[in-house]
């Protein structure tokens, strides 16, 4: 007979084993005892923004405003109409790894980003980095004095935070939460950065249908007004929230060390019905701080000051400079409901009225108005669709004396369509 025929074994092999101690999506670390949680999502989003600016200024003293172009003691008007509209992509992965010890949970995070579109794209940077044991936490991360916005609109008005290093303890029992830590911050200054993905524009404003003299040198982003406090700040908070079947509510307080101001607020959601969800928010400043915002929606009042002045130099840009206005309180309510399992509607308005961080007085109010609709096309994938309309109105007198009557006054239209790809 013929000898048996040698067949070999199959190597055995290694599969990743289920950490089902966290919640889905996590795996063990082959030969450790870290669970490790990937995911993320790719964003691409296409918006449309109609902008129609004007302002009114009575210049009265001739040392720091334009001759050629202006009369003393008459009333001038600065106006621009404009559009704009860019696709942008965004994509991110965060990393979650976690595991038991003798003094709890212990956690690292990090969350990867980057975002661009037809202008360039921005490199991949951390974006969240933190480290927690137990109820101890520190890193880098949006402070817990976040208020966060409306659910399911992206363009749901204006409210303070911002990312912070920080350091904190979060005690939780039965419903109840409480956490107290610090942000560690480089010193109060108004925030930076554009404001809801708002693309400034080349375009330029006309005081009587002559350009500013100082076109060249206007500043079109939203930059801080240079408040700055102490070069280092280490400013305290507390937040208390609770957790009931039907709603949650939560406070907060931050004390603002290096500007001596102080940031709070309240916030909370209700679910009355299946399928309805109400939230609402208030927030307040006592002043200029790390978690106030300044007022500039669209750009265009941060370059005002120029086409009144031929050396702005001086004080004249910070006469009529809407960056010297900052967010005294901010609040809004808004609600979705879903209409089916995969379609859901959203509604909300809010309201931030401003004050003036050199004593100019009132500073105005932006008034949004905003829709959104959300569509699971399947699974992992969202068609997110938002339209919102402001009005912007009032003006800070100058406290210098170089003009007086302000006013001003915006409209902003905005719609924006988003495609997000969960994994």
């Amino acid at each position: 007979y013929a000898a048996d025929a040698v067949v070999a074994e199959p190597e055995p092999m290694d599969y990743v084993k289920v950490c089902d101690m966290y919640g889905a999506g996590f795996f063990y670390i082959p030969g450790t005892e870290t669970c490790l949680k990937i995911n993320g999502y790719v964003d691409v989003q296409y918006e449309y923004s109609q902008i129609d600016n004007s302002i009114t200024l009575t210049p009265t003293s001739a040392d720091e405003w334009s001759q050629s172009l202006l009369d003393l003691d008459t009333t001038q008007n600065v106006s621009e109409d404009f559009s704009t509209g860019e696709p942008v992509y965004l994509a991110r992965v965060n990393f979650d790894a976690r595991e038991e010890t003798d003094y709890g949970t212990m956690r690292s995070y990090v969350r990867m980003e980057g975002s661009g579109g037809n202008s360039g794209g921005a490199a991949l940077r951390a974006l969240d980095v933190y480290i927690s044991l137990g109820g101890f936490s520190s890193g880098y991360r949006t402070t817990a004095l976040e208020t966060g916005g409306l659910a399911g609109l992206m363009l749901d008005g204006y409210y303070g935070g911002g990312r912070h290093m920080y350091a904190n303890y979060t005690y939780a029992a039965n419903g109840f939460a409480l956490i107290a830590g610090v942000d560690l911050d480089n010193g109060a200054s108004l925030s930076a950065g554009s404001i809801d993905g708002i693309y400034n524009p080349n375009g330029s404003a006309t005081e009587n249908g002559v350009l500013p003299n100082n076109e060249a040198a206007a500043d079109w982003s939203m930059n801080n007004a240079g408040n700055a406090g102490d070069s280092k700040s280490v400013n305290p908070y507390v937040v208390a929230s609770y957790t009931g079947s039907m709603f949650t509510i939560r406070g907060k307080y931050g004390h603002d060390t290096s500007a001596s101001e102080d940031h709070y607020g309240v916030d909370g959601s209700v679910t009355p019905i299946d399928g309805l969800t109400i939230r609402g928010f208030w927030e307040g400043n006592s002043g200029v701080n790390e978690y106030s915002f300044s007022a500039d929606p669209t750009g265009f009042w941060s370059k005002v000051g120029y086409a009144f002045c031929d050396d702005c130099s001086g004080s004249a840009a910070a006469t009529v400079d809407g960056l010297n206005l900052y967010a005294e309180q901010n609040w809004g309510i808004g609600a979705t409901f879903a209409l089916m399992d995969n379609l859901s509607i959203a509604a909300g308005y809010s309201k931030a009225e401003f004050d003036g961080s050199d004593s100019s007085g009132d500073g105005g109010e932006i008034d949004s108005y905003s829709i959104g609709l959300d569509w699971n096309v399947t699974n992992n994938l969202l068609v997110r669709v938002n339209y919102r309309h402001q009005d912007w109105n009032g003006f800070a007198d100058s406290s210098s004396g170089s003009a007086s009557g302000g006013s001003a006054s915006a409209e902003v239209d905005e719609l924006r369509v988003r495609v997000r790809r969960s994994f």
